[in-house]
């Protein structure tokens, strides 16, 4: 087994309508189902929001390294967006998610065909895509 380059845990208490938090901070979100999915419809982030926030920002690093930009560049290459839809499991039942990120670049650094290397080099890049191969529908879409 390989050594971990950092680890945290998060706690949940009260499941989809609670509270995650860890013990280091400063991760403390009261947390929601969405009414659709039988939540009770509070104004609160929603477990599926922390997830595709969490796909969005790791695969947008992950584009950046792939095109060779710092981290820490001020400029913006390019914004994700990540699209997490519930779908209905016939298989396994109850639901599987879809993840569709879109992808825009900006300042014409790169053309199409590079544009789509650095696309399939980050999906190599994050770890988050690498975790969920297999396990939802996904698809990455440049806009």
């Amino acid at each position: 087994m390989m050594e971990p380059v950092y680890s945290v845990t998060v706690n949940a208490k009260g499941g989809r309508e609670g509270n995650v938090y860890t013990e280091e901070g400063p991760l403390n979100l009261d947390v929601t189902t969405p009414a659709i999915l039988g939540g009770k419809g509070q104004l609160r982030t929603n477990y599926l929001e922390l997830f595709g926030a969490s796909i969005a920002a790791c695969y947008q690093n992950a584009v950046q390294q792939a095109a060779g930009i710092d981290d820490h560049a001020d400029e913006t290459f390019a914004d994700v967006a990540a699209q997490v839809d519930v779908l209905k499991d016939p298989e396994r039942g109850g639901h599987r998610l879809s993840i569709l990120l879109h992808v825009k670049f900006y300042g014409g650094r790169f053309n199409e065909l590079l544009d789509q290397r650095v696309i399939d080099e980050a999906s190599g890049l994050c770890p988050l895509i690498k975790a969920l191969e297999g396990e939802c529908d996904f698809s990455i879409r440049k806009y």
